[in-house]
């Protein structure tokens, strides 16, 4: 506790400091202002920004660009809360799930400030009013992040412009690893299907994790978006290698960022990717063959990695599961685990569907799994991602209490997110209302 306090005491001297850092330019504005609006920038023909660009109230240091792609120093929680900031930024904030039990994969320091009524998400809303006359054909969005980890915590975070999800920034946010407390700028396209959303009267943009429980906590310091941008000057350039898992090299592999820029791998497994946009980057490769591999890639504006990106593929494997073969990654229906409207009691073909899943985790005890929890779409959203988790939790608790370990079963709820049938008909919602088990690893 001692410490807690020690860190606010820090945060205060930091804090009122912050003017120390504030800048004006031409692509930004004012950047202690918490709202601005400009017309015509060297990057775009419309700026519009949300939250001040001051390090989640630590400020950066003399000369740091945000915008270049460089990580922040790491720093300390952000546990006050400036009233003067806009709401739910420039703070801890812990995914709506996360309620202190069932947790997937531990917390991090962030969960300790758990406080509903201070670290709750809360929807960032812009009006757009400005926008009505002007001819959008593309947009660019950049948020600066804080601390995410979504391979460690094992989060799933949803984001939400108006009604509709962003699923390319959903993928981003779910491969960030971002310990130790630094900030990094995401920039990414923002989507076709998602641009009439700019016309609106408003424009909210909501980022929670609702289904997993984890207590993976977040902080953003802004969110900026650029319509009809201009040549993007924050550029550089990533290279690196796809490997197997003895690191020979694979050639043809294909690798791509989520802007869907693309190329693929040499016949030594290098490859080479130019122009892309300055910050935070995931990388995707993929052969045939192969689970797709994932990495982190940070890039520094107007130069080049110094060390190589490397990108490592692994053989997909396959186990026998009741009498089919299962390969990793793909999920599967469990027959049987099926429940009524609004139910969540075991029934007695559950719990052999059940038996035969601990069988399977039994005799391959270096096999970890996702159990995911699926309700048809009557009700309530919030209700129904509730009742998919406390089926799916009932599912790992049978399991643990038979003796599998509890870290090796993620368990989570997506409510109606994700149906096999159209919800139109009792006996297609009764196939909604479902289980289903993913290979994780080996």
């Amino acid at each position: 506790m001692k410490t807690k306090y020690f860190f606010i005491l820090l945060s205060i001297f930091l804090i009122s400091f912050q003017d120390a850092f504030s800048q004006n330019t031409a692509n930004d504005g004012d950047w202690s202002q918490n709202a601005v609006i400009l017309n015509n920038t060297p990057q775009a023909d419309l700026m519009i920004r949300l939250g001040d660009i001051d390090n989640l109230g630590f400020g950066f240091e003399n000369d740091f660009d945000p915008f270049c792609g460089k990580s922040t120093p790491a720093h300390i929680y952000p546990w006050l809360i400036n009233p003067d900031d806009v709401n739910g930024m420039d703070r801890i904030i812990l995914p709506s799930s996360y309620v202190k039990r069932n947790v997937p994969c531990g917390i991090d320091g962030y969960a300790e400030s758990y406080d509903t009524s201070k670290t709750s998400p809360v929807p960032y809303e812009i009006n757009m009013f400005f926008t009505k006359e002007l001819v959008i054909t593309s947009a660019l969005i950049q948020i600066f992040v804080d601390d995410f980890q979504s391979p460690t915590l094992c989060s799933r975070f949803q984001v939400k412009v108006n009604s509709m999800r962003f699923k390319e920034l959903e993928q981003v946010l779910s491969l960030i690893d971002e310990t130790g407390q630094i900030g990094k700028v995401i920039t990414l396209n923002f989507p076709t299907y998602l641009l009439g959303e700019l016309k609106k009267d408003k424009l909210i943009i909501s980022i929670d994790d609702p289904v997993s429980g984890a207590g993976d906590g977040y902080a953003i310091d802004f969110i900026k978006i650029l319509i009809n941008p201009k040549p993007y000057a924050y550029l550089g350039t990533i290279k690196g290698k796809v490997v197997n898992e003895k690191s020979e090299p694979i050639a043809g592999a294909i690798v791509e960022t989520l802007n869907k820029q693309s190329i693929k791998s040499a016949s030594d497994g290098v490859f080479k990717l130019h122009n892309i946009y300055a910050g935070l980057n995931i990388l995707k490769a993929s052969a045939e063959g192969y689970l797709p591999g994932f990495v982190n890639a940070d890039v520094i504006c107007s130069e080049e990695n110094a060390e190589d990106v490397v990108i490592k593929l692994r053989k997909k494997k396959s186990f026998a599961f009741n009498g089919k073969s299962i390969f990793e990654g793909d999920a599967i229906n469990i027959n049987n685990i099926q429940f009524k409207q609004n139910s969540f009691e075991l029934s007695a073909e559950a719990k052999t569907e059940l038996n035969k899943i601990y069988d399977f985790l039994a005799k391959n005890p270096e096999i970890s799994i996702e159990l995911s929890g699926h309700t048809s779409s009557e009700g309530d959203a919030l209700r129904n991602i509730q009742l998919s988790k406390d089926r799916v939790f009932l599912c790992k608790e049978f399991l643990v209490k038979k003796g599998i370990k509890a870290n090796r079963i993620v368990a989570i709820g997506y409510g109606a997110e994700n149906p096999i049938a159209p919800n139109d008909t009792e006996q297609n919602r009764i196939k909604n209302r479902r289980v289903e088990m993913k290979i994780l690893k080996f």
